[in-house]
């Protein structure tokens, strides 16, 4: 994984897990983060130990945008530890479109953060907005059952699973960060 870090105004790329990075350069961030972008492993468990780790430096105004967070089809949001095995697992259902179950972790934040405004824009596999704010709405589903949850649920109400958002919606999206 790459992770870009500024130190003394130096822009530097490392290549290392998001768990290490967190750990490696943790007196780095503790000034805050202005705006995260994660795409790693593509599970809903890792994904969600990201975002938390960027909410911990999330200055005031800042955001965390996700990648892959509206599978297109069952088979894109195979859950999976590697593109490789989702690969190998789906054997002729394999169309090389995957963003695993990353979705789950849209529905976690949802379900349990009242702090925090989440929304996914519906475009390039869904790319997910997290801020800090009064949600636009919240969800209520148990989150020991999350990791459970079928790919059917999505499918039969993404725009409100996902509180999923024109990609125009982008526009406002950046005036309300502006304001805060």
């Amino acid at each position: 994984m790459r992770k870009i870090s500024s130190q003394a105004g130096n822009p530097s790329i490392t290549r290392q897990t998001s768990d290490a990075f967190f750990a490696d350069h943790y007196d780095a961030i503790a000034g805050g983060i202005d705006a995260a972008f994660v795409d790693g492993l593509h599970t809903y468990q890792q994904s969600l130990i990201d975002v938390r780790n960027c909410l911990k430096h999330l200055k005031p105004g800042g955001v965390i945008m996700m990648h892959d967070c509206s599978p297109p089809t069952r088979a894109a949001a195979f859950a999976a530890d590697s593109i490789d095995r989702a690969r190998d697992l789906q054997a002729g259902n394999w169309k090389r479109d995957w963003c695993g179950d990353v979705w789950k972790m849209i529905v976690h934040l949802r379900s349990t953060e009242p702090n925090l405004d989440v929304c996914v824009f519906d475009c390039d596999f869904g790319v997910g907005a997290v801020r800090r704010g009064k949600p636009t709405g919240m969800l209520d589903f148990d989150p020991e059952k999350i990791g459970e949850l079928d790919y059917d649920l999505l499918e039969q109400d993404r725009v409100g699973i996902l509180n999923l958002k024109p990609p125009e919606y982008l526009d406002q999206f950046v005036a309300d960060l502006r304001r805060a």
